[in-house]
């Protein structure tokens, strides 16, 4: 199935994994959850990055927090929890990093109420001191 199709379909594949069995195109839906999350990513360029104890503890304490400061706290802890710089594309941009892949799918299956897909994911990346902050920001997000 060619990419021109699967947009008309109101779905765009992960591109490095096109055509391997078992891969999910994301919907138009989810592009705009990327979209969200890049531009999280353009606005924190310029600031520290975060502590992730410290991000969870700041938003915990107020009761009417936005998914925007759920993203972008998720956004700059994410160098700490991979333990390297991540690569964010402009928004609208239709390939994506591994990083946002991940990320991805790991707020699509909390949105979805895919516990043990969730759960894969924070294991197959996130150390484990950091997954339960690594939770809690993003099911802020996927909220």
């Amino acid at each position: 199935m060619s990419h021109a199709s699967l947009l008309s379909e109101g779905t765009i594949p992960f591109p490095q994994f096109a055509g391997r069995a078992g891969v999910k195109a994301f919907t138009t839906e989810n592009l705009g959850i990327l979209n969200h999350l890049r531009i999280a990513a353009l606005n924190c360029r310029c600031a520290r990055r975060a502590e992730l104890s410290e991000a969870c503890r700041a938003l915990s304490e107020d009761p009417v927090v936005s998914a925007s400061a759920f993203s972008e706290a998720l956004v700059r802890c994410l160098p700490q929890v991979f333990g390297r710089a991540v690569r964010f594309f402009s928004p609208g941009v239709t390939e994506t990093s591994s990083e946002e892949a991940w990320l991805l799918r790991l707020i699509v299956s909390l949105r979805d109420g895919d516990d043990a897909s969730a759960e894969f994911l924070l294991r197959s990346r996130v150390p484990g001191h950091m997954r339960q902050s690594v939770l809690f920001l993003a099911r802020g997000v996927a909220c």
